[in-house]
């Protein structure tokens, strides 16, 4: 980091900036190829760029996705007693992130009219993010019935959810938080990625976190749960992930991307989710 004490001014040499954007550039291509290549079971392909922000999506197993419209009547018994499941992808994903997800939800009992997930512009601030998930859980919430949701995110998706629900009041909507290797307190790999917002806002110690830790970290009635693991490789250090008042559970060896198709950790968050 930058030693803000000094007065010194660094002078950039010609063609810095170009350099910096050619890193910039190889580190992206770099972290989409590797959301593709590990999200294998999904049907569509990660995006190469900022989606559509506020938007809801239902990922199908013929990998048709599109604007959630209002819940019809649901396909398994006891399916409609489940909270409904808003999904929130990181940096760099899309909604088909969450393909695999999906599929193992709805097998697990979860009627497919009730499994959400949340395009935002993952280049914008995780503010203006949260207020996109807002507007999701409310019309989640309007178009089931539901009281609350289950919230399931991944990656700087924690950032996201836990801006929402300490900001923005959603612990008063949310029943369950699920932070799959959540950014929870940063993590020092973001320093990849800048100077985009969202990296800034990742680097521990960042005005951002610093707001965002200030009180309790898991407030209200809701129920919060963080999975994390040392192979994360991603989230550095690892245990950024936990939250104080949480149920947080370190996994021998996970790596960051697999957490969002393991079918241990699917197992181990539905049960999380359905004890009410």
């Amino acid at each position: 980091m930058r030693d803000r004490s000094s007065s010194t001014t660094t002078v950039p040499t010609p063609g810095a900036g170009r350099r910096t954007a050619r890193r910039w550039g190889a580190t992206l291509a770099g972290i989409l190829l590797a959301l593709t290549a590990s999200v294998t079971a999904a049907p569509t392909a990660v995006a190469d760029g900022p989606g559509t922000a506020g938007e809801a999506e239902r990922v199908g197993r013929a990998g048709a996705a599109g604007k959630a419209g209002k819940a019809g009547k649901g396909g398994h018994p006891g399916g409609r007693d489940l909270p409904p499941v808003v999904f929130v992808h990181g940096f760099t994903g899309d909604p088909s992130n969450w393909a695999t997800a999906m599929d193992s939800f709805e097998a697990a009992g979860w009627d497919r009219d009730r499994l959400f997930a949340l395009r935002y512009d993952w280049s914008a601030s995780n503010r203006e993010s949260a207020r996109d998930l807002a507007d999701l859980v409310a019309e989640v919430r309007r178009t089931t019935g539901a009281r609350r949701v289950a919230v399931v995110n991944h990656s700087m998706g924690g950032l996201v959810t836990q801006w929402y629900v300490k900001k923005l009041g959603g612990h008063r909507h949310v029943g369950h938080v699920v932070s799959l290797a959540g950014a929870h307190h940063g993590t020092t790999r973001a320093a990849d990625c800048l100077p985009l917002v969202p990296c800034a806002e990742m680097i521990p110690g960042s005005p951002f976190l610093r707001a965002l830790a200030r009180g309790d970290e898991t407030p209200g009635a809701t129920r919060y749960g963080t999975w994390y693991s040392p192979c994360d490789g991603v989230i550095v250090p690892h245990d950024s992930t936990r939250l104080r008042g949480a149920l947080n559970r370190e996994l021998p060896c996970v790596d960051h991307i697999a957490f969002l198709t393991d079918p241990g950790v699917m197992a181990e968050i539905q049960r999380f989710v359905r004890r009410g």
